[in-house]
């Protein structure tokens, strides 16, 4: 909540009361505002982007954060999250083990998503490992920002630069990242879950992906 706003909670504790209560009044301010018209955003930005990932490759991450392996159950607070966006019954049966939670996951979280792209509602889709930070902020309009502070520090990072290097890895150690850990492939998802298998499939063709 610390990013979105100032707030009266101690910037000492990392969470309690105090924050769990500004998290939900964040999130209720926040909710649906892009596209309310008349709502004042508390980030208005001009462009709204999508930023794609292979969704085999997303699904495997995920595992690795919130599982102890795909045919584990599911992380509680990870499907309790899960749930909390896109709320139906057969959450029952995909949380009783990992990759079918993650799998419908990532499956209605990028449906939703497309859906706001064929309203107009985000501007732009890009792949996250082939494009450049310079190339996503010139998607998102910084090149020309009527704020002349955002136009000079993109002009100072990118004006002599190409698109800048894709999907580049942060140095945080908090994060657990997948290396080689989980595999997930077509199989995987058939074996499980026919349905679900032909959707990213799908889902894979509409953001240019290969599902295999």
């Amino acid at each position: 909540p610390a990013a979105f706003r100032r707030s009266s909670c101690s910037y000492r504790k990392q969470w309690d009361a105090c924050w769990e209560r500004e998290c939900k009044e964040v999130i209720s301010e926040s909710w649906g505002c892009a596209v309310t018209p008349g709502r004042t955003c508390e980030m208005p930005f001009e462009k709204t982007l999508l930023q794609a990932r292979h969704p085999l490759r997303t699904m495997e991450s995920l595992v690795v954060k919130f599982c102890q392996d795909e045919t584990a159950p599911a992380e509680p607070l990870f499907l309790l999250y899960a749930y909390s966006l896109f709320a139906g019954p057969e959450w029952e049966v995909r949380g009783r083990h990992c990759l079918p939670v993650v799998g419908w996951y990532v499956l209605e979280y990028y449906e939703a998503m497309i859906k706001a792209v064929d309203a107009g509602e985000i501007d732009q889709v890009f792949k996250v490992e082939s494009v450049g930070v310079c190339d996503v902020a010139r998607m998102g309009g910084f090149a020309g920002a009527a704020y002349a502070p955002s136009r000079e520090a993109f002009d100072d990072a990118c004006g002599e630069h190409g698109s800048g290097p894709a999907a580049e890895l942060s140095d945080n150690v908090l994060n657990k990242r997948n290396k080689g850990l989980v595999q997930i492939n077509l199989s995987n998802l058939t074996a499980i879950d026919g349905e679900l298998a032909d959707r990213v499939v799908a889902l894979g063709a509409r953001l240019g992906y290969v599902i295999a």
